[in-house]
């Protein structure tokens, strides 16, 4: 399992949704299904509005888990208490490591004290199960 930790410097620093936002369009233009983890409900209805507002020319097809349709989805937006098959991808955003063994995990390593706590917890969980995470500074 490849796992990448996101820290947003440069073009992202203001805006790090934006960041996940790009590369979950990378996942879709290679063909590979992603779950953005959310931590809660309210997360998944706001990040699922921010990605409505995306330019027309970056509009990626998404919705919140919970549909029939959800395995025809490319980018499925999972709050905590949802159930759903994993994917090859998984962005996640929850305080918590992934716990599932999928092709690459997301991770993003927010500007503010806690944020920063919580990733550094998730790498040390990843390296505790033998995974190594890189760093990727954007």
């Amino acid at each position: 399992m490849r796992v990448d930790f996101y820290k947003p410097v440069k073009r992202y620093a203001n805006d790090p949704q934006a960041l996940l936002a790009y590369l979950a369009g990378r996942c879709q233009e290679q063909q590979q299904p992603a779950l953005w983890l959310v931590a809660s409900e309210t997360a998944a209805e706001a990040l699922d509005q921010y990605l409505w507002e995306l330019p027309e020319d970056s509009f990626l097809p998404h919705q919140i888990c919970g549909d029939e349709d959800d395995a025809l989805c490319p980018l499925l937006i999972v709050a905590p208490g949802m159930r759903t098959r994993p994917r090859a991808v998984i962005i996640n955003q929850r305080p918590e490591a992934v716990a599932v063994s999928v092709e690459r995990v997301i991770e993003l390593i927010p500007n503010d004290p806690q944020g920063t706590a919580d990733a550094r917890t998730r790498w040390r969980d990843y390296a505790a199960r033998g995974i190594t995470p890189s760093l990727v500074e954007v």
